[in-house]
């Protein structure tokens, strides 16, 4: 067994240990915890090495990366970057990119290079990558969707030869019906589960009324990432810590088997009461507490 096939197969054994009950008898709990860099991604800029420290003394074990950037992870080489979380007691879990259609002076993205790019995250041992975000210029129509669909299951098909999943990632506008339709319907009934999984987004699906339970019970399996950041009591409707806002976490855990979850990360894009390090570690505490 080569050292690749021996991180996976040691992260899917941890993963799956996560979420076992000590004894059928007592409520499940949280044993491994993901943090999203995106969080604190000012910090990773300035002062990686501390901020990553900082991240696994608050007993986070897994964390999602959103630093590439041709070739390079916050700056540094890969396996630099990979050498540096390591030494932390890090491993990256997946991380983000974008199509590329609207910087087409990048040379490493999902419609250009591809196959480099792959490369660049097989360097790290990453095991997902996941289309962060569609530019607004982007989908206008359905077919639009369908066309990005169809993207996913090309770039997921190259992904799935290298033992990386290809993953979307959704924000609160494809719940919005366009032309009659949902587009985050169509991306799931247009892409080969073979090829592509979902990273899905809990907060931006309740703020626009969407209930996750809902979507895990329509299409199991199909989501093998999550992200999970709360929301406010305002009308605003802002982030906060998890445990701080509405979301009832624990019926959400309580779906992990059906949604097909591996793991998930924690987020946070903004804070209005805390600086960023300190608000992963206030939704660590409330993780490490709950049981579903």
């Amino acid at each position: 067994m080569n050292r690749r096939s021996f991180i996976q197969q040691s992260s899917r054994l941890a993963a799956s240990a996560a979420f076992i009950p000590h004894s059928t008898f007592f409520p499940k709990r949280l044993n491994r915890f993901g943090a999203m860099l995106y969080t604190v991604r000012e910090l990773m800029q300035v002062d990686p090495a501390n901020t990553l420290l900082k991240i696994r003394e608050m007993g986070y074990f897994e964390i999602e990366q959103a630093g590439y950037d041709e070739g390079m992870f916050y700056g540094m080489k890969p396996k630099d970057f990979q050498t540096m979380c390591y030494q932390r007691g890090l491993k990256i879990i997946s991380g983000h990119v974008t199509t590329g259609f609207n910087t087409p002076q990048k040379q490493r993205t999902m419609v250009r290079n591809w196959g480099a790019a792959l490369d660049d995250f097989s360097k790290i041992d990453q095991d997902f990558v996941v289309l962060s975000y569609l530019n607004e210029i982007e989908p206008k129509t359905i077919d639009d969707y369908k066309r990005i669909a169809d993207l996913l299951n090309e770039c997921g098909e190259q992904s799935r030869k290298r033992g990386i999943r290809m993953t979307y990632h959704n924000h609160d506008f494809e719940f919005i019906t366009l032309d009659g339709q949902t587009p985050y319907d169509v991306l799931l009934e247009n892409t080969d589960p073979k090829f592509v999984t979902f990273q899905m987004d809990i907060y931006w699906a309740y703020k626009v009324g969407v209930d996750p339970v809902t979507y895990f019970e329509k299409y199991p399996g199909r989501f093998e990432l999550w992200h999970v950041k709360d929301m406010d009591a305002t009308d605003e409707k802002y982030f906060t810590e998890v445990g701080n806002g509405v979301i009832d976490w624990s019926k959400i855990f309580q779906h992990i088997k059906l949604s097909g979850m591996r793991h998930f990360f924690v987020e946070q894009d903004h804070s209005k009461d805390h600086d960023l390090l300190h608000s992963l570690k206030i939704s660590q505490n409330y993780l490490s507490s709950l049981r579903f």
